[in-house]
């Protein structure tokens, strides 16, 4: 493969590869948030595992793969500080080769992809347990993205060795045993298939990972621990939960979208944002460009108007207690409430549901004027941020996502990343970026 052929690539992956190692190893590890239950879960099972996750699965969740490696590592902390390495070099490296011809400039796109990578709140992985999020959130999307690599390759009329396809099957299989990641891929095989069709093109081998991704639904509708599990949540954290109409679930889940595009201190966001608007400026569009800026001081308000820019950094902001005057007026102003005892703000103001949707269209049109027009070119950006909107959107749906919290924006914060890099490089293909 190209990847290991080019030895200034090879290097350059060497080095992130080591980064993310020295970082992991470099952190201390400490036994918080959801850590301690996996720690002695066994301890009334006589030490079997099997017995555990059979338990597992009738009372609590059909995510068994996970927690049988949440048992695991959380008692081989080096492992798991490997794995973690491992999962942030995928996340790091991978995305810089999903584009055709990517090998003209695959330098230049791999330090933009692990420098857009590194910009993701570390912190928010280690919020409500070190090994626990690491294994249910961040190593989904490593397996996602290996999941398709393959299928990428493929469109992009390249060759996969068999290999490739195995270790993609088997990060597949772990992928959807995540509701998440289940849904992205259900999305991004869905768009393949028709795509594929309509082009009279093989459907076969995606279609077959689409009846893998269906009994997955299956399995995780059906496991009994899952419908205890909603029970138990719905009871700690959101006793009125199963009274909501679908549209206020729905209200919820585009506060919960909105909460981590526009009040809480992501970088991601902000720099997709500057970003775009600085290519406009650079491509002569000053009119064009001044649509996005709403958006950009929307957040810049927010974000800026912490206690402290080590709260900014670190995107542990709580706008409950930490926000400056200018934001608590703001909010205030818009009747951002909360609803529950764990302090995720929902909009129960038309105005605030007004406001942001305005502000995610500014985005969108920034985008559609970036590529002159061209509904086409714009498209696959289009899909990829609609995606990630779609993965914090559905969770208003849940009533896990409040116990989750805010590390469920974790695939809506990626998608910035991704979005950014196919905007990137297809205006370095269109030469608009020299």
């Amino acid at each position: 493969m190209k990847i290991i052929k080019n030895r200034r690539n090879f290097i350059l992956i060497s080095l992130i590869a080591l980064f993310w190692l020295t970082f992991s190893l470099a952190l201390p590890y400490r036994l918080v948030g959801d850590d301690p239950h996996y720690f002695t879960a066994l301890h009334d099972f006589h030490g079997n595992l099997i017995s555990y996750l059979v338990n597992d699965y009738k009372t609590w969740s059909s995510r068994m793969i996970g927690d049988g490696l949440n048992v695991l590592l959380v008692h081989h902390v080096r492992l798991w500080k490997i794995l973690e390495a491992l999962a942030f070099t995928i996340i790091s490296v991978l995305p810089a080769y999903f584009f055709k011809n990517s090998s003209k400039n695959c330098a230049k796109f791999l330090l933009i992809s692990f420098t857009l990578s590194f910009l993701f709140p570390i912190g928010l992985i280690y919020r409500a347990g070190y090994v626990a999020t690491t294994v249910h959130y961040l190593f989904p999307f490593a397996c996602l993205l290996l999941a398709i690599f393959p299928f990428i390759q493929r469109l992009n009329e390249k060759k996969n060795p068999i290999f490739l396809w195995i270790i993609s099957f088997l990060a597949f299989i772990y992928a959807i045993l995540e509701q998440q990641t289940l849904v992205i891929l259900g999305i991004f095989l869905t768009s393949l298939i028709i795509y594929l069709f309509i082009e009279k093109k093989w459907i076969r081998l995606p279609l077959t990972y689409l009846v893998f991704a269906f009994l997955s639904l299956i399995f995780s509708l059906t496991a009994p621990g899952n419908h205890l599990r909603t029970i138990s949540e719905t009871k700690a954290y959101f006793l009125n939960f199963g009274q909501l109409s679908l549209f206020t679930k729905a209200n919820m889940g585009f506060a919960s979208l909105t909460s981590s595009l526009f009040t809480n201190t992501y970088l991601l966001p902000l720099i997709f944002l500057l970003t775009v608007f600085f290519l406009l400026i650079k491509q002569g569009k000053i009119c064009k460009s001044l649509i996005i800026l709403p958006p950009i001081i929307f957040s810049v308000i927010i974000g800026f108007d912490a206690s402290s820019l080590q709260d900014l950094i670190v995107s542990k902001l709580d706008l409950a207690t930490n926000a400056g005057t200018l934001t608590r007026l703001l909010l205030t102003f818009l009747n951002m409430n909360k609803v529950n005892n764990t302090g995720n703000p929902v909009m129960t103001s038309s105005l605030a549901d007004i406001l942001f949707l305005l502000l995610i269209i500014c985005l969108f049109l920034a985008i559609y004027w970036l590529f002159d027009s061209n509904f086409k070119k714009s498209l696959l950006s289009f899909l990829v941020l609609l995606t990630g909107f779609l993965s914090r959107f559905m969770m208003g749906f849940f009533p896990s996502v409040w116990m989750s919290g805010a590390r469920t924006a974790t695939f809506l914060l990626y998608s910035f990343m991704f979005a950014l890099l196919i905007i990137l490089y297809q205006l370095n293909e269109s030469k608009n970026l020299e």
